[in-house]
This record gives structure tokens, sequence and C-alpha cells, in this order.
């Protein structure tokens, strides 16, 4: 009896990236293809006076055919993990979440954090990768040490370009993953 090895696996087909045409100029969707990413790996982590300090969430999402991204969270507190969570945006919250992220409005000018506070200390990263063979994409990384809500202003650089964010676009998005289930405590 023969047996016949099953047909390879075919990958993933390369998305599309959004045409310049359908950012509007001014916008970090117009500088970076975003809503063709097909990986988004998040570091959110905050610092101050709290016996749960530090406390931090890490996020790796992948991209799937359907436009969907699923992965894992990891939650820390006091530096230690407190467990790992299976998590997934649904190709209708990952339009948004990466929409949210293009229409963002962008400034030429050196990031400035805004700071008003005394023991909040936020640092959040946010990576959108994209194929390389896409056009006007490859790794776009955000990032702030801004307080507040949304975290406003936040910096971006991709390519060797660096611009801010002055507006709550970038906060928006992360809000959506802060959504995402929280891993149950670990157990001894």
């Amino acid at each position: 009896m023969d047996i016949v090895p099953p047909p390879p696996r075919k990958p993933a087909p390369r998305r599309r990236a959004a045409s310049a045409r359908e950012s509007k100029p001014g916008t970090l969707g117009w500088l970076f293809a975003i809503e063709a990413a097909e990986l988004v790996v998040v570091q959110d982590r905050w610092w101050g006076m709290s016996d749960d300090s530090p406390i931090a969430s890490d996020y790796e999402l992948l991209r799937d055919p359907s436009g969907s991204f699923a992965g894992q969270r990891h939650a820390f507190r006091r530096g230690t993990l407190e467990g790992v969570a299976e998590v997934a945006l649904t190709a209708a919250v990952a339009k948004r979440f990466l929409h949210t992220l293009a229409s963002a409005p962008v400034a030429p000018g050196p990031y400035e954090p805004l700071m008003d506070l005394t023991d909040d200390f936020p640092s959040v990263e946010l990576a959108i990768h994209t194929g390389a063979d896409v056009h006007r994409g490859g790794i776009l990384l955000l990032f702030t040490s801004s307080q507040g809500t949304f975290h406003t202003p936040w910096c971006a650089t991709f390519r060797g370009e660096t611009v801010t964010l002055p507006s709550n676009h970038a906060g928006r998005a992360l809000a959506l993953l802060r959504r995402l289930p929280r891993p149950a405590p670990r157990t001894a």
C-alpha cells in the first residue's frame, strides 16, 4: 500500500496595500501601508506608586486570510507573568483598528511626551509589520510615554523617518486591544 503525502499547505495570499489614494494626505496611512499589516506586536507597560506596579500587557497578533487577527496576550503584574490568553480581533474590529491608525494626522518635529502627573509612567510600543513586498510597507513603530487616557501625543518611525501623531487616534486604536480578555491568573 502506497502512502500519499498530504498536499503542501498554501501560504496565505499577500494582502494588497491600501493605495495612497485611499488615505488622506497628511495622515499616517498616506505615509505607511498600515492596512496591509500582517503582524501587530504591542508592549503596553505602566509604572507608578502601586503595590501592583509594574503592570504590563504584551500582545502578538497575526493576521489570517479572512482579515482577522489572532494571537496571545501576556499579562504581567509586579513584574511577574500573571497569565496568557488566546485572543482575537474579528475582521471588522481589525479593520477599524488599522483604519483608526491609518487616519491619524501626522506632524513634523520632535516627539515630546505629555507628562502632567507624578507617579504615572506609561510606556507603550506598537509595531506594525507588513510583507516586504508591500509598497509603503515594512515595519512601523509607534511609541508613547505620554500620560492621559489616549497617551497623546505619539511618535512614529518607519524607513528612517520620524513623525509625531498629535491626535488621539493611536490611543483609540490601543483601547480596542485593551478590551481583549485578560488572562486568568496563574495558579501555583
